[in-house]
């Protein structure tokens, strides 16, 4: 068990991450507005984006293992949490799908999960090589304690 004050901190990096990452994630789908049987690049966008910052942040953590965990809470957890959105993802192939536009759903579902799994293994492949950092370990995104 996580002491309360600890549990505090941890509570705080997770709320202040994540309300920026909604934010941005808001901002983003103002500025690229989704039209109906259009391929949702806001959603894709941020998704993606997302990633490449998980795999980055990942790496350059597992770079300095001695890193406040309220560094990955605030980041991984938070902002990228708060970033990337699964829900809006599947609502928007779902709405594509009854509108009569399959293909453009398709596309985004398999583009969507490919490319988010290319980039963050590019980031953290990237990130890694540039601090010098061995692939192999530990690399552990989970929020338990």
């Amino acid at each position: 068990m996580v002491a309360q004050s600890r549990r505090l901190d941890r509570w705080v990096a997770v709320g202040v991450g994540g309300a920026l990452g909604t934010l941005a994630r808001y901002e983003v789908t103002l500025a690229i507005p989704t039209h109906t049987n259009r391929f949702p690049w806001a959603i894709a966008l941020v998704n993606l984006l997302g990633c490449l910052v998980v795999g980055g942040v990942m790496a350059a953590l597992h770079a300095r293992p001695g890193a406040p965990d309220t560094v990955r809470l605030f980041l991984v957890v938070g902002v990228c949490g708060g970033l990337t959105t699964f829900s809006s993802w599947m609502v928007g192939d779902v709405l594509l799908v009854r509108d009569g536009a399959s293909p453009v759903a398709v596309l985004d579902l398999v583009g969507s999960l490919a490319g988010g799994v290319a980039a963050v293994w590019l980031a953290y492949r990237l990130v890694s090589a540039a601090l010098h950092t061995p692939i192999e370990g530990d690399l552990d995104v989970r929020d338990a304690d």
